[in-house]
Formats: C-alpha cells, structure tokens, sequence
C-alpha cells in the first residue's frame, strides 16, 4: 500500500491543484512545467472526477502549452460527454421535482446536486447519480411517478435507498434516512425534517438550513474517508461551500456539532488543508494526511477500502482465538456470515437457516444488475492481507483525524 506520492510525480500533482483553483475562480491559467507528464496528469484528472473544471482551464492555455493532440481531444470529448450528461441530468431533475411538487411528495436533494450551485458551472461538478431524501411511507405515489417519467425501478438495498434509472445518464437514490439505520449517526438524523425549511415558492420542496448541511457534508466525507478515503472533489466541496457562505454560517454552533458527534477535528483538518492549497496555494510540502488525500480518488483508494476489512477480519478472528489468514478472509468476504448479511436481507433475522439463499441473492444481484464484480481484482486485493507496517500507516492516518483506531478489543 503507497503511502507517499512518487517524488518524481510531484509536479504533476502540483500543477493539478492550481490549475483547479484557477479555473474556479477564472484566474490565469499558470504555465505548466516544461517536463510534466501529460499521460500521467491525464489519468490523474479522471481519477478525481475533475474533467471539465481541468478542461476549462487547460483549453485557456497558449497552443504551444497545451498537452498534444491526442491528450487534449481525448479531455475535449471527456468533457463534451459530462456536459451532455449534466445538462440531461439538470432537465430530469427540474421535471422530476415538478412532478413531486404537483403530486404532494415531500423531498430533499442532497449531496452533487446541491453542491452544483456552489460552482461557477453546473458541469464542473460531475455527478454519478443524484440523491433525494423523501419520506417513505409515500413510496408508492414516488414509484408512480418515477414510472410516468419512464424511470425503471431497480431495487431497495434495504439500506434505506430506493434506486430509480433512466438511459442513458439518469441514476437517483432515493433516500428514507440521511445516513443508513446501522450508521452511528442515525439517531442525530432523525429530526431533519423538522429542521428543514420549505423553499421559497414551494410546498413540497424542502431545505436543510446551512449549517445542517454542512454538517452532513462533513459527515457523508468522514464515511468516506473511514471507508476508503476522500480525494480532490471533497476537498473542493468544502472549500467552496466555506468559502461562499463563511459570513453566514453559524460557526459557534458547528462547533457544539461537530464535537457532539465526533468529527470537530476532522472537519477541521480537512478544512485547513482546503485552505492550504486553494488559498494559500502552499505546495512547498504535503504531510501523511495530505498524501493520502491526493492518492485517493473521488470515492477514495480500493486497496485502502479492502485493507480496512482485512483488519477487521483479522481482529475479529484475533479475538475469537483463531488464527488469521489469506484463505480464510476469501471465504468471508465471498460467503458473509449471517450477521453481516442480515444488513441487507432482513429476513435472516427471523429464519437464519435461509443463509445459503441470501448468498445466491447477494451475487446475482451483484453479477446482473449492479454489474460491479470485477473477479481477478477482486480476488487478488482480499489475497493481499494487510501487514502490521501497513495497519499502522492507517492507524496513524485515523488518529490524525480523530477517528478511533481499528483494534480487536
């Protein structure tokens, strides 16, 4: 597992951010370094999902600094892509509220399509799908409508979202809960409705206040960040919210919050080190933290992800007195117990013995219609055992932030 950014790759990393910060906020574009690596700041870009933020800066660049033709079609077309979708998502979505609004469906969006507004377009914040909070016991008149829009119902998850897609670029969650019944922070969610305000102009339509926002933007982060890690578009999310709402925001009052559920200094830190790159712009050296950041994609590092179970399953198996190993740790993940199956298929609470057929449902749902089972991969990151030199590297990142290191007591 990489802890540290490859030195000679530094200025690829660099140049990334300002480039970023500029275009945010339409400032010159700065000259890249004469040996930068196009090939590799081209991956990194999509990596971090940052394509047409990167692209609107980059397309301002004298001819002879640009990337050669091939990279700079290649991002050309990547952004044409994500502009067509955004703009296709941005449609469904007006149509999709206005039916919620006529029909009396209580909601409210979350996450990318907020945050959009904080950007100065649309598109330079890339969305995968789109979540709404609404209240379930309107489940019914919600997949009504979705059916009259021409939307497929997917599945429940049974972890309080109702997935609804339309082709080509149309995904939207529907959320019961802001975060899910087996989180830690259920219960601090529960009252958002009653926190939340209508929008002006509508009856159905309703909004977190600002500071209740953020906080679930911090949150939401933090999972992340547990899971497997948070990369650049976090880091942009919340320093643009801060940035656009600082003299309104009630900061005394986040303050009791953050503390109260745990994550003061989390927030904090992730902040500052937003404000160390796109405001202070101070690139002169990155800490373990910032490294990690920067090595973690959109939605984090799958070798962190899977390294985090790993040591799960090793304490686990630690304290039932059993001996750890490779083998082992393939069979649980492809065959879950029933404890940690019952999450998803409720049934198993009451007829355990049903296991077997849990199984079958968890990988055909998995293999058919999520279609997220990469099998060689997949394979070989739960063969890659975590080491001790490797569980401390983690460790030393959670305590950091103030998260509890994973242990077997």
């Amino acid at each position: 597992m990489d802890a540290h950014i490859n030195p000679k790759r530094k200025k690829e990393y660099v140049y990334l951010l300002r480039v970023l910060i500029a275009s945010l906020y339409d400032r010159k574009i700065p000259l890249p370094p004469s040996d930068i690596d196009w090939k590799f700041l081209f991956n990194l870009v999509n990596y971090n999902s940052c394509v047409n933020l990167f692209f609107n800066g980059i397309s301002k660049l004298p001819e002879k600094y640009k990337p050669n033709k091939q990279i700079y079609n290649e991002l050309q077309n990547l952004n044409n892509l994500f502009l067509t979708q955004d703009i296709n998502q941005m449609y469904e979505l007006s149509i999709l509220f206005d039916e919620f609004e006529k029909h009396g469906v209580y909601f409210i969006p979350l996450k990318g399509y907020v945050l959009k507004s904080e950007y100065p377009q649309s598109d330079f914040r890339i969305m995968t799908d789109a979540d709404i909070l609404f209240k379930e016991e309107q489940i019914d008149l919600v997949k009504e409508i979705y059916n009259s829009l021409g939307f497929k119902f997917e599945h429940f998850d049974n972890d309080n979202q109702y997935h609804f897609k339309k082709k080509p670029f149309i995904y939207i969650e529907m959320h019961t809960s802001l975060v899910n019944h087996r989180d830690e922070k259920y219960d601090y969610f529960l009252d958002i409705w009653e926190k939340s305000h209508k929008k002006e102009n509508y009856n159905y339509y309703y909004e977190m206040t600002k500071e209740d926002y953020y906080i679930f933007l911090i949150e939401h982060a933090s999972n992340h960040f547990k899971i497997g890690g948070i990369g650049l578009r976090h880091l942009i999310d919340i320093y643009l919210f801060n940035k656009k709402y600082e003299k309104e925001l009630d900061y005394s009052y986040l303050t009791t919050e953050f503390k109260k559920i745990d994550l003061f200094i989390f927030e904090e830190k992730i902040k500052n080190i937003a404000v160390k790159w796109f405001e202070k712009q101070d690139f002169s050296s990155f800490s373990l933290l910032e490294e990690f950041i920067l090595l973690s994609s959109a939605l984090g590092r799958f070798d962190v992800a899977f390294a985090n179970i790993s040591i799960e399953h090793k304490h686990t198996m630690e304290k039932n007195n059993k001996r750890p190993s490779k083998f082992k740790f393939l069979l649980s993940q492809i065959f879950p117990s029933v404890e940690i199956m019952k999450n998803n298929y409720l049934y198993l609470n009451k007829i355990p013995f049903l296991l077997p057929i849990s199984w079958i449902q968890m990988w055909a749902n998995r293999i058919f219609i999520s279609r997220n089972v990469h099998f060689k991969r997949g394979i070989k990151s739960r063969l890659n055992y975590i080491d001790e030199k490797g569980e401390e590297y983690l460790n030393n990142i959670y305590n950091e932030v103030g998260f509890q290191e994973k242990t077997s007591d």
